[in-house]
């Protein structure tokens, strides 16, 4: 991730922090975030789905439309999978 990103001048990296996996963790980081950042963020990059998945529940707990932003995840596990059909989740990695 840290070379794709160093590739791509024009995206700037607000946050980095780890939510331990957990998709209750990565929600509660991403409603801290939502609240910090605002509209600037345009994605989010979860090293498992569950995390991925957590910052989409904070996403529509904010009542804001998750198409709006671009989120990968890396697991390919079934909630995942049916977030990418929803439209709901970018990309994962496997």
């Amino acid at each position: 991730n840290q070379q794709a990103l160093a590739a791509c001048p024009s995206v700037r990296v607000l946050e980095q922090q780890t939510a331990n996996w957990s998709r209750a963790e990565a929600q509660t980081l991403m409603e801290n975030w939502l609240t910090t950042y605002g509209d600037d963020i345009k994605g989010v990059i979860g090293q498992n789905d569950e995390m991925a998945l957590g910052a989409i529940e904070a996403i529509k707990g904010a009542g804001l439309d998750v198409s709006d932003f671009s989120i990968a995840g890396i697991d390919g596990i079934t909630d995942a999978l049916g977030a990418v059909k929803a439209g709901e989740m970018s990309s994962i990695l496997q």
